[in-house]
């Protein structure tokens, strides 16, 4: 959200996350460009970013986010949870992922979920 002063042309920029009713057992990303590094996100929109999202009992499972979030499942069983982004695509797109990324979920119940959060930087 912008919010504009007309009387001296400035402007402020707000972001807020929020998710209400997410599934129990659910795993999810959100993936978010800080090109350098300086905490301002110049995406929080970045759409076919290929993840990978690792569990307990060989779950794997590959997903690709739209508007900067993806859900890896719904229906995960407890344990400790890792995401990562392909090494070809960051590659290919000149990305690094920032080492401010939270990139472990923990799902301690069939009624709790957890959200791993990627900044990628240019």
């Amino acid at each position: 959200m912008t919010i504009n002063n007309p009387q001296n042309g400035s402007a402020v920029t707000t972001q807020m996350y929020f998710m209400l009713n997410i599934c129990p057992g659910t795993i999810s990303s959100i993936v978010n460009l800080d090109c350098n590094s300086d905490g301002v996100y110049e995406s929080t929109t970045l759409s076919n970013v290929p993840l990978s999202f690792i569990g307990p009992n060989n779950f794997s499972t590959q997903v690709n986010t739209t508007n900067g979030f993806a859900i890896g499942s719904t229906s995960a069983p407890a344990g400790t949870y890792s995401v990562t982004v392909d090494q070809t695509w960051l590659s290919n797109n000149n990305y690094v992922i920032s080492n401010a990324s939270d990139l472990q979920m923990t799902i301690k119940s069939s009624t709790s979920s957890d959200t791993a959060i990627i900044i990628l930087n240019c």
